[in-house]
């Protein structure tokens, strides 16, 4: 169990002590391997609840797949949908029911993983609205199969030159404010959950250097995430595969903190980081 900043495990009861933050935003859990990923009234994967300083207690329903945890699965990878309003007829149209029927060929159990720009905001354009109508189309019905999401360069609170973003009651830094609208959208920035014997993290790869201006971002992990992943893993064998889900690829920077995240990832027998964002395929 997790608030983004510190971890917690159960005990045999499903009892658990968490320290949160002023930033906490959410209480959330690590789907365990053997039990379903539930989906809430949007139809997507319902691990989160919101955080309120007035309540001490987050209690979550767990429930156990028939079958145990599944020795197969599919993982789809979303990259980049970037949809602004015109584009959400043809996201419709066309990518969701493709998508659903190619899961339904799989003949197993199917998941999916946005890698973030979910829409598509830049500079004076704002597609916040756009992410509740991304939401609803990816409902699990619609699709064909629960989906996680992780954000996006384009998928920041709404700002531009003429109205800089800053701290409030809920965001100490100017960074935390940008990622609310889609995390109140969309749910917990840093997270994890298993499937079978595999686990999977996504993760925030954005930090701005400015609060004014859209494109000021860099790829990097704040000290914050640093310490999350590594409370994360801590609780992960090491001969489980890992899959780290980001938006921006790591393979090209020399930043300490991504440098730390590899080293963390390291020590898996077997570990794969999947990113979107440059539009074209590459494997390494």
């Amino acid at each position: 169990v997790s608030d983004g900043y510190n971890v917690a495990v159960t005990d045999y009861k499903g009892t658990y002590r968490l320290k949160t933050c002023a930033d906490t935003y959410y209480i959330y859990y690590s789907v365990p391997e053997d039990c379903e990923v539930q989906v809430n009234e949007y139809g997507q994967p319902a691990f989160f609840t919101r955080y309120s300083q007035s309540e001490s207690r987050y209690d979550f329903t767990l429930k156990r797949k028939a079958g145990g945890k599944e020795n197969k699965f599919t993982l789809f990878c979303l990259a980049d949908p970037q949809c602004k309003s015109n584009h959400l007829t043809r996201f419709a149209n066309e990518t969701v029911p493709d998508l659903r029927a190619h899961a339904q060929t799989m003949g197993l159990p199917c998941y999916g993983v946005t890698l973030g720009d979910v829409v598509y905001s830049e500079g004076n354009r704002n597609n916040v609205p756009e992410m509740d109508d991304m939401r609803d189309l990816m409902h699990k019905d619609k699709t064909g199969m629960p989906i996680f999401q992780v954000m996006g360069n384009h998928d920041y609170t709404y700002f531009h030159t003429n109205k800089p973003i800053n701290p409030d009651a809920t965001s100490s830094t100017y960074n935390l404010k940008i990622q609310r609208a889609f995390e109140t959208v969309f749910g917990p920035i840093n997270y994890s959950w298993n499937r079978g014997d595999v686990h999977i993290i996504g993760m925030r790869t954005m930090q701005w250097s400015k609060n004014d201006t859209w494109n000021s971002y860099s790829t990097t992990f704040t000290a914050e995430q640093l310490e999350w992943l590594r409370q994360d893993l801590s609780f992960v064998p090491k001969d489980k595969l890992v899959i780290l889900c980001v938006h921006i690829p790591l393979v090209n920077s020399t930043k300490t903190n991504v440098q730390k995240v590899i080293s963390l990832l390291a020590q898996y027998d077997e570990a794969h980081i999947m990113a979107g964002h440059t539009h074209y395929t590459r494997n390494e």
